[in-house]
């Protein structure tokens, strides 16, 4: 009797213990970052990402930063809007590459550079994407294989001056994995089609380097 008692006691406190620890689990940060292209009535043109808070409880008030060991951090995402990111909810953060046809200096200065040196060919292998809270150094999420993706497009775009190249390959190594599901493999296959309707129109545009019509309209 005494063994029967102690095991259903023991069976109770261990199912309060995996209630928390899946508490926990559950109120992680879980974010998903897609990339995009946009241009606007400003004639400013660059790289967007959509993030969506695809967890169950809300995402402090956060921002988008590239970290390199030799460069430092960047932070050139910025949103209009502001607040923690609820449950199901999308924000949208810019990084304006070109502006009345112009490259942006100060991001092309720090790709180009390491340690205030020009470096010709940069390895793009160190670059880490970092979703932190604002006001705070806790890191929210983080990528290696998107920090380094970003990196390059930023060189190939501002240093060679090849914007709009970037492969669906390269698209796909700038966003995060998507959840599984049929809503989300139709999403990313809408995704693919605008992005192959971007790289159709700077192939036609290749012979006026003053053409940047790089991405899908967005006022």
């Amino acid at each position: 009797m005494i063994e029967f008692i102690a095991g259903l006691v023991l069976g109770a406190l261990l199912g309060v213990v995996a209630d928390r620890i899946w508490e926990r689990i559950e109120k992680r940060p879980k974010l998903e970052l897609t990339l995009g292209y946009f241009q606007n009535r400003d004639h400013e043109e660059g790289l967007n990402y959509k993030v969506r808070n695809v967890g169950s409880s809300e995402v402090p008030e956060f921002q988008i930063v590239v970290w390199h060991p030799k460069r430092g951090s960047m932070s050139v995402f910025n949103s209009k809007d502001n607040g923690p990111l609820l449950p199901d909810q999308t924000r949208e953060y810019r990084c304006i590459l070109f502006k009345n046809g112009v490259a942006e200096m100060f991001l092309k200065n720090w790709i180009s550079r390491e340690e205030n040196q020009i470096v010709d060919a940069p390895k793009f292998d160190q670059f880490k994407l970092l979703v932190k809270m604002l006001k705070s150094e806790r890191v929210l999420f983080e990528s290696g294989k998107m920090g380094n993706a970003l990196a390059e497009d930023w060189h190939r775009s501002l240093v060679l001056n090849k914007p709009g190249k970037a492969t669906w390959a390269d698209h796909q190594a700038m966003s995060s994995p998507p959840p599984f599901g049929l809503k989300y493999w139709l999403e990313r296959l809408r995704e693919k089609k605008e992005l192959d309707k971007i790289v159709a129109k700077h192939k036609k545009s290749d012979n006026n380097p003053m053409d940047r019509s790089g991405g899908s309209a967005a006022s």
